[in-house]
């Protein structure tokens, strides 16, 4: 059993060509990777993570009502919210929640956020929320 997971490349690299911009526009689900080994060790926080759209509909509020509880029981409990807000309300709410819980850390909400960024976020989570209300 490897320690690593190798996926096929299926892409070519044209977006070199066309983009002078940092924004990488290939399919990410398509790009080749190498994802290393999830190494746990023993740490002084649990890492909850949620991202994409950020929305009630996305359920972005759910996951933070479920950290809330965990925080209660565990306070090493963090929780990291990435992704964009397309909605003035939503941010707010969200910029509100993130000043009343000092565990919880917003990342761009106001702009889009780089999918490398949240492929890096990931890789640092312990746990990933997702929440189809």
């Amino acid at each position: 059993f490897s320690s690593r997971i190798r996926h096929t490349r299926y892409y070519s690299d044209w977006s070199s060509d066309v983009c002078s911009s940092d924004l990488d526009f290939r399919n990410k689900a398509l790009v080749s990777e190498i994802i290393p080994e999830r190494k746990y060790a023993t740490s002084s926080t649990v890492k909850l993570l949620f991202s994409g759209t950020l929305d009630a509909s996305t359920g972005v509020f759910e996951a933070i009502r479920w950290a809330e509880r965990l925080h209660a029981v565990d306070n090493r409990i963090r929780l990291t919210i990435i992704g964009f807000a397309a909605r003035e309300t939503s941010r707010e709410r969200l910029n509100r929640e993130a000043r009343a819980h000092e565990w919880i850390e917003l990342i761009g909400v106001n702009e889009l956020v780089p999918h490398q960024c949240i492929v890096e976020a990931i890789g640092t989570a312990d746990f990933g929320i997702v929440c189809y209300p």
